[in-house]
């Protein structure tokens, strides 16, 4: 008997522990729901922000190939390898100028020598001095009536004959020279044509040529990408119309996750959208460093297109069933219903509804009714 009244003791014993540590559960529970966290209504700068996605991409479309504009045998090439950097104005490629070189110097030797040639027979033709002498005397003779008119008339049209032979040769021989002059200005520009400069900075991406390599014109010998970066922000059409050139934005680039976002200016807006998507293409310049600036990365963009000094501010992660939030009061959460103004991604401007310094609860907003009793952590 002494043994079964133990067992019973025992078994109540168990229950009132139970029963101890389930309320102890219910308590501890019910203290954890009624925890709730806050944050102070504040005064600040309202900010109307436009959001969009940031497409980074180098100019004229990417990728590109860099051709050469005359054919040949590549004689040079070493400054195209993978990733390697140019400037404008460097050469990337020389084609075998040998035989245009040749031809060159050739034709300035035949120039030069018709020149000099010209220049001999000049100084050896007496021709129009010895017309000019016998006009000289023959006018002397007519002077003194021992020649007739028409004898002198026909020596002045001798003289003005060799003179209009003379200005005929000086013609030809100024074409001559406009002649050689344009074809050395060709063969010079072939020349220069020989050799593939950059025409603006790049990166090599696949080099298409090797030393010994035949091209014919107009052939690719590489693929670049342009040093210079266009960042297009992509809008949504109810967004669209309140953009304007000049705001200010704020990029946050997936390439550079840890860092604070960068400044951003609005400087082109294009007024078509895409058939696709329906979303507008706004170009922004960042304050970055161009090279930072990776071709085919994205991001994020929010685009300033109001602002509002001295607001009261709550951040918007309080905000339920768009307009209302619950504030914390005499250890009792309220619903109160606001009047918004502007918004930005993270804070909305109040224009009534809460108090500067009132507290509104911004986690776990699901879990709490309008009157339902809350504490508040204490500060540590």
């Amino acid at each position: 008997m002494t043994a079964k009244n133990g067992n019973i003791r025992l078994v109540l014993k168990l229950a009132l522990a139970a029963v101890v540590v389930g309320g102890a559960a219910v308590v501890a529970l019910q203290r954890f729901s009624d925890t709730v966290v806050v944050a102070p209504v504040t005064r600040g700068a309202a900010v109307s922000a436009v959001p969009g996605s940031i497409e980074v991409a180098a100019d004229q479309g990417g990728i590109r190939p860099l051709k050469s504009e005359l054919g040949g045998r590549v004689e040079w090439c070493e400054a195209l390898t993978p990733d390697a950097h140019f400037k404008k104005g460097d050469v990337l490629v020389k084609l075998d100028a040998t035989d245009l070189v040749r031809e060159i110097d050739e034709t300035k030797r035949n120039f030069e020598s018709l020149q000099q040639e010209r220049k001999l027979l000049l100084a050896a033709n007496i021709e129009l001095e010895v017309a000019k002498e016998t006009l000289a005397n023959h006018e002397r003779l007519l002077a003194r009536g021992d020649l007739s008119a028409e004898t002198v008339k026909a020596t002045r049209r001798g003289v003005d004959a060799i003179v209009s032979k003379f200005k005929i040769e000086e013609f030809k021989n100024d074409k001559a020279k406009a002649d050689y002059e344009a074809l050395m200005e060709t063969k010079n520009i072939q020349l220069k044509r020989m050799s593939v400069v950059a025409q603006e900075d790049g990166i090599v991406k696949d080099v298409l040529v090797w030393t010994g390599a035949l091209i014919g014109s107009g052939s690719p010998v590489a693929t670049f990408v342009s040093n210079k970066r266009l960042v297009a922000a992509k809008v949504s059409e109810e967004n669209f119309g309140a953009i304007r050139l000049g705001q200010k934005a704020k990029v946050r680039l997936l390439s550079y996750p840890g860092e604070a976002p960068f400044d951003a200016v609005v400087s082109k807006i294009l007024s078509v959208a895409d058939e696709t998507t329906q979303r507008y293409t706004v170009y922004v310049d960042v304050a970055i460093d161009p090279a930072r600036l990776i071709h085919g990365s994205s991001g994020q963009i929010t685009i300033t297109v109001g602002e509002r000094q001295n607001a009261l501010l709550v951040p918007r992660r309080a905000l339920f069933n768009s307009d209302n939030v619950f504030v914390v009061k005499d250890g009792r959460v309220q619903v109160r219903q606001l009047k918004l103004g502007y918004m930005d991604l993270n804070r909305a401007e109040v224009l009534a509804g809460v108090n500067e310094g009132e507290s509104v609860v911004v986690e776990n907003i699901d879990q709490f009714r309008d009157g339902q009793r809350v504490r508040v952590p204490t500060a540590k």
